[in-house]
C-alpha cells in the first residue's frame, strides 16, 4: 500500500487528475487548475463588480520621528 501512495501523489502533482479520478474511484480536484480558475474568477470579480480585497487595516508608516532618524537621503 505505501508504494501505491507514492504513486497516487506523483499522479496528482504530475497533473493526470482524470486518470487517477478513473483509477481510485472517487473524485480527485486539480490543485494546479484549481488555483487558476480562483484567479480568474477574482479577476472577473473585480473588473465586473469593482471587489478587492480591503485596505482599512493596513499597517501604517513608521512615525515620521523614526523615518527622520533613517538619515535618507530622498
Amino acid at each position: 500500500m505505501k508504494g501505491r501512495g507514492i504513486n497516487i501523489r506523483m499522479r496528482c502533482v504530475l497533473c493526470f487528475f482524470k486518470g487517477l479520478q478513473e483509477t481510485v474511484g472517487v473524485p480527485v480536484v486539480d490543485p494546479v487548475l484549481a488555483t487558476l480558475k480562483q484567479a480568474e474568477w477574482l479577476v472577473e470579480v473585480k473588473r465586473l463588480a469593482g471587489w478587492g480585497h480591503s485596505k482599512v487595516l493596513l499597517y501604517g508608516p513608521p512615525p515620521e520621528k523614526e523615518i527622520r532618524g533613517w538619515n535618507l537621503k530622498l
